[in-house]
């Protein structure tokens, strides 16, 4: 269920969930314990774990890179449906 979040101009605006603040701390937390994680295991592997640690993080950041684009267009998309004008619909009881 949407939870609102205030009116703007006669409309509720609302997100699809209270939770993506705690969701995107998580992976912000995720990613800062993976890399203290391979700076503290540096030095005990053979630089094997380290490397796949650091790979594994760049693959993740260019996949948020190459959503970021997406996720930018469709909070435009948003704001487009949101501020738009609506359109009042002619019924039959209408007087032309």
């Amino acid at each position: 269920m949407p939870a609102e979040r205030g009116i703007h101009r006669g409309r509720a605006l609302t997100v699809c969930s209270p939770l993506h603040t705690i969701m995107n701390t998580a992976f912000i937390t995720h990613g800062i314990l993976l890399a203290v994680s391979a700076v503290l295991l540096a030095p005990l592997s053979s630089g094997v774990l380290s490397g796949l640690a650091i790979a594994e993080r760049i693959a993740v950041y260019t996949i948020r890179a190459a959503e970021l684009p997406a996720g930018f267009s469709v909070l435009a998309a948003n704001k487009a449906s949101v501020t738009a004008p609506r359109r009042r619909i002619a019924t039959s009881t209408d007087s032309t």
